[in-house]
């Protein structure tokens, strides 16, 4: 039931009168709405504040055929499980508690078998993060039959041990647990290592930008793709949002390097809100987020204020559109994602009276196609309205994506009056179109043999799909990878379908497949460091690999020595890279150098190491922990079978280490391709 009028708002709520509906724990039913009300006015919060915030947060999510959210019972001042009857508009207590703590925050989440939440004690900001308020997962088992939630036991657990501005949970494809929070000006990461049970420690993101954040900066986290989870945050100083990946299944601390979401000045502010569609194995992720132009002298009105930010699957590239102006004056937004209808529902807080500068007072809605963004001019559809008191705000809603099954439900409160409102939107069943076909590739030209990864991006949408790669091979996937293992140049064609019809579009010439080259990984015969301070000294047992500029002879220099045995050299060599993985990070990873072969792994040390002189190979520049360091050495670095020795060496005090060949995993690696 959706509220349209006023008038059915009063009807809803003399209808709750009349029938003297009885609440768990004392609640009473829908209040009565004035007239010129959007929306339901729901429970008091009285006792905590903003019970729907923050940010990046869920507090529904759907399942059983009902909406259900973490909310505050006045009465007992705890939060407890709330059922939503749809016939009454209500919010009812189901009577299970979550947590009792008065100023804490949830994020949910429902994975089709448990209920989850994550419940942490509210900070102001990550430089209030202080220690001794552990963030608490709950996790509950689901009985269809009786429609009610259990507490599962040995939970809750420890999330982590600090208050935190926000706080949110996703779940990867092997089932693990990833939680992010911002604490101290650094993105945090922590994950379940043993179970939902069982929590790691948690640690800093280790990719660029991910540290040097502002007080007010945030994190989130959203699992996508099928096999992926993704972690953006806002970084103030720099002006930018960046967001990085975990591969599932890949070590906890390998993320892949970050990538900018948008950056230029004032375009970050601590506004972040996450979906991914999760009937879609493409990796389009969808970010609702806010720019900082309003922090300006005399700002200009018809600069961007919200924005949503779209994740190119194909490239990992990031587009911006506008949902709103400084002159529109939204704030807190958020994002769901309609696969069934193709449409994408996004809200914000605006003022009540358009025009003026509040940033508080009415829920407003805006949609737009999932797969062609653009929004109306002006501040939205109103949703939720109080005209009695313009305080609301705080929107949330489900990570899930919406149809026409669950409808919309959005819930948002009212810190002057203590009081939440929800509405509730029915999504209806459209009559199908024919698709339109259309496709992307990455990459589209590559020697042979060559992956390519094709992208659906039809219309319709469609139901399913036929692809002929040119070369003889063909796929009903959506988002198929296809492998060229002959050179030649391939015509692509796809055809889309669903219940109304098919559309086929054709690339002609669309992959062009090059002759192979020749390229031979060798690994290092040996490798060691050596140790100014102690010059006798032979470290070629060791597992790791270091490299430091002291400042004088009795403070530490470190320099690394590899040397490989390359053979099958059969052809002009075009390409030599020295790989090195990187376990300690430093702005200079060092510079590298050839060297002579009058040295042994066993017998190195400083006072007998080939020296080091001339001009550099290559420079390694900044290296990040976790990550391989590529060194493009040159062609000339091998001339063909024989034996190369490198050495590397920096110059700064900030050390940069590396695996050996004894490490157990990732040793050094030289990579060299001929045509």
């Amino acid at each position: 039931m959706k509220s349209t009028s006023a008038g059915r708002i009063h009807l809803v709520a003399l209808l709750l009168v009349a029938t003297a509906l009885v609440v768990p724990l004392g609640h009473p039913t829908a209040a009565q709405a004035a007239d010129g009300d959007i929306g339901y006015q729901g429970l008091s919060y009285t006792g905590t504040t903003t019970p729907t915030g923050s940010k990046p947060e869920s507090k529904l999510w759907w399942n059983g055929g009902s909406w259900w959210a973490s909310m505050f019972d006045s009465t007992s001042r705890h939060f407890y499980i709330f059922r939503l009857d749809r016939s009454t508009e209500t919010w009812v207590s189901t009577g299970v508690p979550l947590d009792e703590r008065t100023n804490t925050k949830a994020d949910t989440l429902w994975d089709g078998s448990h209920l989850y939440v994550a419940s942490h004690v509210a900070a102001a900001s990550s430089s209030t993060a202080v220690s001794g308020y552990p963030s608490r997962l709950y996790r509950f088992s689901y009985d269809a039959g009786s429609g009610s939630y259990s507490l599962d036991a040995g939970f809750p657990v420890a999330i982590n041990d600090v208050k935190s501005e926000t706080l949110v949970i996703d779940k990867d494809s092997t089932g693990k647990l990833w939680a992010t929070w911002t604490q101290f000006g650094q993105v945090m990461v922590n994950r379940t290592t043993g179970g939902d049970g069982t929590w790691g420690t948690p640690f800093v993101l280790p990719v660029t930008g991910a540290t040097g954040l502002d007080a007010d900066d945030i994190s989130s986290a959203v699992a996508f793709g099928g096999n992926k989870v993704g972690v953006m945050w806002s970084n103030q100083p720099v002006s930018a949002m960046y967001f990085s990946i975990h591969d599932d299944g890949q070590p906890d601390g390998t993320w892949e390097t970050s990538r900018t979401a948008i950056q230029g000045p004032k375009n970050a502010d601590d506004h972040i809100n996450l979906k991914s569609l999760q009937a879609d194995s493409s990796g389009r992720v969808f970010a609702a987020v806010k720019t900082s132009m309003d922090d300006q002298p005399s700002p200009p009105q018809n600069a961007p204020l919200i924005m949503l930010l779209v994740r190119d699957p194909a490239t990992g590239d990031w587009a911006s559109h506008m949902f709103g102006r400084i002159a529109d004056s939204h704030t807190r937004p958020i994002v769901l994602l309609d696969q069934e209808h193709n449409l994408l529902h996004m809200f914000a807080t605006g003022p009540s009276t358009p025009g003026t500068i509040a940033y508080s007072g009415t829920i407003y809605e805006k949609t737009s196609p999932l797969d062609n963004v653009s929004f109306a001019s002006g501040v939205g559809t109103p949703v939720i309205r109080d005209v009695a008191s313009a305080d609301m705000n705080n929107v949330t809603s489900t990570k899930q994506n919406v149809n026409s099954t669950t409808g919309l439900v959005v819930l948002a409160s009212n810190d002057t009056t203590s009081r939440y409102w929800h509405a509730d939107e029915s999504l209806g069943t459209t009559a199908p179109t024919a698709p339109t076909a259309s496709f992307t590739a990455a990459p589209t030209s590559g020697v042979a043999p060559l992956s390519v990864a094709f992208t659906d991006t039809s219309t319709g949408p469609p139901t399913s799909w036929s692809w002929a790669f040119g070369d003889g091979g063909t796929s009903s996937a959506q988002h198929p990878t296809h492998t060229y293992t002959a050179a030649g140049t391939y015509t692509v064609s796809l055809t889309a379908t669903n219940a109304a019809g098919s559309d086929t579009t054709t690339r002609t010439g669309y992959v062009t497949v090059t002759e192979p080259v020749a390229t031979q990984t060798f690994a290092p015969s040996a490798d060691s460091y050596v140790n100014a301070v102690s010059p006798g000294k032979n470290y070629g047992n060791l597992d790791v690999l270091k490299v430091r500029q002291g400042t004088a002879s009795s403070d530490t220099s470190w320099r690394s020595y590899l040397q490989f045995n390359v053979t099958g050299m059969t052809g002009p060599v075009t390409s030599v890279k020295l790989r090195l993985y990187v376990t300690d990070s430093s702005v200079d990873g060092g510079d590298v150098y050839a060297v002579s072969n009058s040295w042994t792994e066993a017998g190195l040390t400083w006072n007998n190491a080939p020296t080091i002189g001339g001009t550099p190979l290559a420079r390694a520049g900044a290296v990040t922990t976790g990550t391989w360091a590529e060194i493009d050495l040159g062609a000339a670095a091998v001339s063909g079978d024989g034996t190369y020795s490198f050495a590397l060496k920096n110059a700064v005090t900030n050390s940069a280490f590396y695996n050996s060949r004894e490490a157990a995993s990732n040793p050094p690696q030289l990579i060299v391709t001929q045509s």
